[in-house]
């Protein structure tokens, strides 16, 4: 790590050592995975600049699933963070279908930083973003931005709670 990088580090909580250290844990501190969320989406957000075709196919299909989420979460059910999910992985099938459609166009994108990123998210201290990312990231790109659709579910959810507690 550089000095400066170092440096970052030492200002930013870190509890698991990665941001020091480099080496990942078997689980990052909560801090550590949202950055490593944030990290997978933006090198994703990346690779969708190149292919138009696939980014507003992967938006489209993301745009629909936060709908079918906000819908499932509103719906007071009995489980509505079990049928958000249930949306977030029916769209997750969806992306398989979409990078078969263009797998073409995928085959002129290095996708080995994507899977990097994924596989560091895959040791969230959160089973969701663990579960969500590992079997996400095999439909392709578009998986951050569903894994992500689950942290936005989990803080509605929360907010829910909270609001009914206090």
């Amino acid at each position: 790590m550089s000095g400066n990088a170092g440096k970052r580090a030492k200002s930013t909580q870190c509890d698991c050592g990665y941001l020091e250290s480099g080496v990942l844990p078997a689980r990052l501190c909560y801090a550590c995975g949202d950055r490593a969320l944030r990290a997978w989406e933006s090198e994703e957000k990346s690779l969708l600049g190149r292919m138009p075709g696939y980014a507003t196919a992967v938006a489209e299909l993301v745009r629909e699933a936060a709908k079918s989420q906000d819908r499932a979460l509103k719906a007071r059910a009995n489980e509505p963070f079990a049928d958000a999910a249930w949306e977030r992985s029916k769209a997750a099938r969806g992306l398989a279908r979409i990078r078969r459609a263009h797998r073409h166009e995928l085959a002129q994108v290095p996708l080995d930083r994507w899977n990097d990123a994924a596989a560091v998210v895959a040791h969230d201290p959160r089973e969701l973003f663990r579960k969500e990312s590992k079997r996400f990231a095999k439909r392709g790109l578009g998986a951050a931005a569903l894994t992500a659709l689950g942290a936005v579910a989990m803080e509605d959810l929360l907010k829910v709670v909270r609001s009914r507690n206090g």
